[in-house]
């Protein structure tokens, strides 16, 4: 499950895509068109923009896309947002050691399972970008 973080992450990167040919979006627009809170967004909008992925338009105002939306891919949303990305703790790329309720990590199945399951939602993260939400 995306956090509440990336889903308005993804849905105001879908905004910028969709008025990109139109020029700077402000803020406002971003929050009546998709409902989301306002200070919340601006701080979404600041983590997107240090990451390099929107740029900020200060002569102007406003927010537009740095990066074509068919370059922008899912799984680099969750990664700026901080996303969880892995089905359990014990299969995430930052963990390591042994789970607590684990005998053995080496022969945990659900670990197995649940990492090949990753790995193909990764797969589909990495080839999904904001240019398929148009």
């Amino acid at each position: 499950m995306i956090t509440k973080k990336t889903k308005y992450a993804l849905k105001a990167l879908k905004v910028l895509a969709t008025r990109h040919l139109k020029g700077p979006t402000f803020v406002s627009e971003i929050v009546t068109q998709e409902n989301i809170p306002k200070s919340y967004l601006q701080t979404i909008l600041v983590e997107l923009t240090h990451s390099g992925l929107i740029e900020s338009n200060m002569g102007k105002g406003g927010y537009s896309l740095a990066v074509p939306a068919d370059q922008i891919s899912f799984l680099t949303v969750l990664e700026v947002t901080g996303a969880p990305i892995a089905a359990i703790e014990c299969a995430s790329s930052t963990f390591s050691g042994q789970c607590a309720d684990c005998a053995s990590g080496e022969l945990c199945t659900l670990k197995t399972a649940l990492e090949k399951w990753q790995a193909v939602n990764l797969s589909v993260l990495s080839k999904t970008t904001i240019q398929d939400l148009l």
